[in-house]
């Protein structure tokens, strides 16, 4: 069996618990954040057992009674729930998909997810945090994309396509419990097993990287980008930009938008959010945000925050506040 492993997450026992609010609190800790009611008179019983090393984490959780559970933005992860026993209804983004065992679902983070378990529901969750498969994402795109990930759901994890993610699964169990300099190669294994996870589970970007590994970018191109990222806090204008790769404006726009599906006004901003994200994520919290901004040639404070929210899920000052109770809970 693909998963042959999978016993061994039981010996990292995280809760079993027969009380709401701990189940709540602690469910919250490794998951994330979320609301929960027990939707009969049956006695609630939850077992969680799992590990996480950097942005990744699997458990294995499991609810004796039926339950609905709901959680927004508040959640900075992806979970992939794969079914073992049970079944469930997962719900986002205006779809609901019947889960059962042998089927897959993803709950997003900008979405609104609920998730209504039936009794003896037991599931493996493999938990990603969305920055980590943003990067992997923009990677394998070769471009930051404008639109949010969205994955499908309610397929099979048992197909021949999928059985790779099975027996990465079945790996990581093994390795984590047994090699013992496992944390020199975690970091490694993260972004391999995040990269599976792209190509193997169909998403709205799929077929821009099947594309992309058939399309050859002109040089001026990956000469402009270049630029971009080396001079993106001076305002670089796009016009320079064109002129020093040797290309009119028109052609530096046309390309942009062919190759790397969006504007390079788009594509410098997409840079500042990135490296203003990664300055406020270490940054102490007496520290002006302001600053942070116009080091890296942010003008327009309130737009620019906008965008922050709308790909993070959170404004500048929140993230610095939420890695501030991270570095005191740690």
């Amino acid at each position: 069996m693909y998963l042959s492993n999978l016993k061994l997450l039981k010996k990292f026992n995280l809760l079993s618990s027969k009380d709401y609010f701990q189940i709540k609190d602690v469910i919250g800790q490794y998951l994330c954040p979320h609301q929960f009611e027990v939707l009969n008179d049956e006695s609630l019983e939850v077992k969680l057992s799992g590990f996480s090393f950097g942005q990744v984490a699997l458990f294995e959780l499991s609810y004796n009674a039926p339950v609905q559970i709901s959680f927004g933005a508040e959640c900075q992860s992806y979970l992939f729930r794969f079914n073992l026993e049970g079944e469930c209804k997962v719900k986002y983004d205006h779809s609901t998909y019947q889960q059962r065992p042998g089927l897959l679902t993803v709950s997003h983070p900008h979405f609104e997810n609920r998730i209504e378990l039936q009794a003896k529901c037991r599931n493996i969750i493999l938990k990603i945090d969305h920055e980590l498969i943003n990067t992997v994402l923009y990677r394998l795109l070769g471009y930051i994309p404008q639109k949010n990930l969205v994955f499908d759901s309610g397929i099979s994890y048992t197909s021949e396509e999928r059985i790779s993610i099975l027996e990465t699964l079945n790996y990581l169990c093994f390795a984590y419990s047994n090699i013992e300099n496992w944390w020199q190669i975690s970091d490694s294994f993260s972004s391999y097993l995040t990269e599976l996870l792209l190509i193997k589970i169909p998403h709205n970007f799929s077929e821009r990287i099947a594309d992309k590994k058939n399309q050859l970018i002109p040089s001026y191109i990956k000469n402009a980008a270049h630029l971009i990222e080396q001079h993106y806090m001076e305002a670089i204008s796009i016009e320079e930009v064109a002129r020093l790769v040797k290309v009119s404006v028109r052609t530096l726009q046309k390309g942009f938008n062919t190759y790397l599906n969006q504007t390079p006004l788009s594509f410098m901003t997409s840079i500042k959010l990135d490296r203003v994200h990664q300055e406020l994520k270490h940054t102490q919290v007496d520290q002006p945000i302001i600053d942070i901004f116009n080091a890296h040639g942010v003008r327009s404070f309130g737009h620019f925050t906008r965008l922050y929210k709308k790909r993070y899920g959170c404004t500048p000052s929140e993230t610095v506040k939420q890695n501030k109770l991270i570095e005191i809970n740690s």
